[in-house]
């Protein structure tokens, strides 16, 4: 949180580049930037207070950004009784004095980041009695903390914090330290939090962090770290929080926190590790957070968390793990996720989870599951979300979800599914949302239990038909997705339950005809989508009855022509796309009371013809395109009434004879698109000129 705030507040002080301070949250904050001496930080700082009619007082927080200083001092303006964090940011400090810090008692947090401060008088701390915490985030120049004499750069050993005492916090990130002595931590023993994140340390001494009995939280991420072991926890007793991550680990001893008992979060991943030695997690009865993700595990201990009955999430994907049954012991009833992503498990076998009654979510997409066995989610009494997205499932069997009366999300999608039995969703009453997306599914089962279904996904399969009541119970239902099947034969009737059907995609299909009535039960349609089929013909009142629909798409597809009043049922109508198909003629009532519309597409397709008038009253339509066509000529009045229009494209077509008089009138219209037309230049010109690029 404090990093994210730093760099936000970055952002916004950086559109001053002159030498300045400026105040924020009610004059609590100051931020200085751009300043090249220790006067002129104090006069910009007097500047800003008096400007203001502000007290340095109240002020808690300063930062300097991006300046150059001799030296570091606040005395000359008084004392500031509740400035408790101080920050240096990309700047340059000559040095640090013993009274850099008078009148700043309050202070509790130094922050030095991506800075260069040459030299810190070893008194400094003297007047840093509340200092709590130390945050040095890409700092090379770590030898000043040595306060003129003791370590090299790259290493901090026992005088590097020797006058920090009082320490709370320290924060070390990407500082270059390739070494640390065994007493480095010997004079902070109110350390409560420390991070050594990104740095490029390969092993730690024996005990470096023995003297540390206060700590929390000690973050070793980012390292290349090749070993873990019980000598460098020694001492750790209030440890609660370890993370390890990004190293190059590849084993985890089983006696690596033995006194380490009050860990909660471990977080192991992005290592080499290939072996967990049985009973690392015996002595760890707290223990509510586990990442062991992207490791090289092929096998996890049997009754791995026997003694950790508060576990709560556990991560273990992207491993080799072949099977994880066995591993779970009876008391995880706290076991709230987990995520076994892209592993190798091919089988789940019966009971596999039932000792985990809590579980909510359950990860198992990428795996190589081919079958899941009846009883294999038993006494999943709690599970919401299950994934088994990417596997190799070809059958759903009938029973399989008969322990999972919660399970709210369910996710087959990109299987090899060919056969979904009867049945097989009688079970998951509670289901909302149902992605079979990406299968080879030809039939569909019975949906009829599913009353709470809100969302589902059938795209990418190969249905040949939707027979009358296919999605019979789905009263619920808000989306269906069909794209992308097969689909030739769509019954009337095959919609009759969705009365709530608000978003419809039946994209590439090989539909040819959309007879009368046929989304007549769909009074909440909002958006359908019926591209890329092979639709020629549309039946009068094909539309019937989607009096909310307000984006419809016939886009790609074989339509010769529209008969008059075809949208007439469409009175919210906004979107309508048309394009690629080969209309040859716009009837005058095609779009007549359509008042919504703002948009239409009627490029690529043969239109020689529109009849006068044809757009009048589309009092709100704002776009049309009609490029790519074979329009001769475009009648004066084509446009008129057209009072919001903004883009007309009227690209490659045919015109000879056409007039920037013509949308004089047109007072919204920024762009007529007329090139790839027999147009003589000076029409071109004129056009370019008065209606450019919107």
């Amino acid at each position: 949180m404090v990093r994210f705030t730093v760099i936000l507040w970055i952002l916004l002080i950086q559109r001053y580049a002159e030498a300045t301070c400026h105040f924020y949250e009610n004059g609590r904050h100051i931020y200085c930037s751009d300043i090249n001496s220790l006067d002129a930080l104090n006069a910009e700082i007097r500047k800003a207070l008096t400007d203001n009619n502000l007290l340095n007082e109240n002020v808690e927080l300063m930062y300097i950004l991006r300046s150059n200083l001799e030296s570091f001092t606040l005395h000359s303006i008084g004392k500031w009784h509740k400035l408790k964090d101080l920050w240096f940011i990309d700047s340059n400090i000559s040095s640090l004095t013993s009274d850099a810090f008078v009148n700043l008692e309050a202070l509790e947090v130094i922050g030095i980041d991506n800075s260069n401060i040459e030299n810190i008088d070893k008194n400094i701390s003297n007047n840093l009695k509340a200092l709590k915490g130390l945050i040095l985030w890409r700092n090379k120049n770590l030898d000043i903390l040595a306060l003129n004499g003791g370590p090299a750069p790259e290493e901090i050993n026992e005088n590097t914090f020797s006058s920090f005492v009082n320490l709370v916090n320290l924060d070390l990130l990407s500082c270059s330290i390739k070494t640390i002595t065994q007493n480095a931590f010997v004079n902070l023993p109110k350390l409560k939090s420390l991070s050594l994140s990104d740095n490029p340390l390969t092993s730690l001494p024996e005990g470096v962090f023995q003297s540390l009995e206060e700590l929390e939280v000690l973050d070793l991420h980012g390292n290349n770290i090749i070993e873990l072991q019980r000598s460098h926890l020694i001492g750790l007793t209030k440890l609660k929080s370890l993370k390890a991550f990004n190293n190059k680990l590849t084993k985890l001893p089983s006696n690596l926190f033995e006194g380490v008992t009050e860990i909660s979060s471990l977080h192991f991943d992005a290592n080499a590790i290939t072996e967990i030695e049985e009973g690392i997690f015996d002595n760890l009865p707290n223990l509510t957070e586990l990442d062991l993700s992207a490791n090289k595990i092929k096998k996890l201990p049997n009754g791995l968390f026997k003694n950790s009955p508060k576990l709560k999430s556990f991560r273990v994907e992207e491993n080799e793990l072949e099977s994880i049954c066995g591993v779970f012991s009876k008391n995880l009833q706290y076991l709230e996720y987990f995520n076994v992503y892209n592993s190798k498990i091919k089988n789940l076998q019966p009971n596999c989870f039932q000792e985990m009654p809590g579980l909510h979510t359950l990860d198992l997409r990428h795996n190589g599951v081919e079958e899941i066995s009846k009883g294999a989610f038993k006494n999943l009494q709690s599970l919401e979300y299950l994934s088994l997205q990417e596997n190799s499932i070809s059958v759903l069997f009938t029973g399989v979800f008969e322990e999972v009366p919660l399970l709210s999300r369910l996710v087959l999608s990109d299987n090899n599914i060919k056969t979904l039995e009867t049945n097989c969703f009688d079970d998951v009453e509670n289901l909302t949302n149902l992605d079979l997306d990406n299968n080879k599914i030809e039939n569909l089962p019975s949906f009829q239990k599913l009353l709470r279904l809100e969302t589902l996904d059938l795209s990418n399969n190969m249905l040949t038909r939707l027979d009358d009541g296919a999605f019979n119970g789905l009263t619920k239902l808000s989306s269906l997705y069909l794209d992308y099947n097969h689909i030739v034969n769509v019954h009337q009737g095959c919609f009759k339950d969705l009365k709530k059907l608000s978003t419809l995609t039946m994209a590439a299909n090989g539909i040819a005809t959309l007879p009368s009535s046929l989304f007549s039960e769909l009074e909440k349609l909002e958006s359908l989508d019926l591209q890329i089929n092979l639709i020629k013909n549309i039946e009068p009142n094909a539309f019937e009855g989607l009096s909310k629909l307000t984006n419809l798409r016939l886009t790609n597809n074989n339509i010769h022509s529209l008969p008059n009043e075809i949208f007439d049922p469409l009175k919210v109508i906004q979107e309508i796309s048309l394009s690629n198909n080969v209309i040859e003629h716009i009837p005058n009532k095609l779009f007549v009371g359509l008042v919504s519309l703002t948009r239409t597409e009627l490029n690529n397709n043969k239109i020689s013809v529109i009849e006068p008038k044809s757009f009048y009253g589309l009092k709100n339509l704002e776009f049309i395109d009609l490029s790519d066509n074979k329009l001769e000529t475009i009648d004066s009045d084509t446009f008129a009434g057209l009072s919001h229009i903004r883009v007309i494209a009227l690209d490659n077509n045919k015109l000879t004879k056409i007039s920037v008089g013509d949308f004089e009138n047109l007072q919204s219209l920024s762009y007529v698109g007329v090139q790839g037309n027999e147009l003589p230049p000076e029409v071109m010109d004129q056009f370019k000129q008065r209606y450019t690029r919107p």
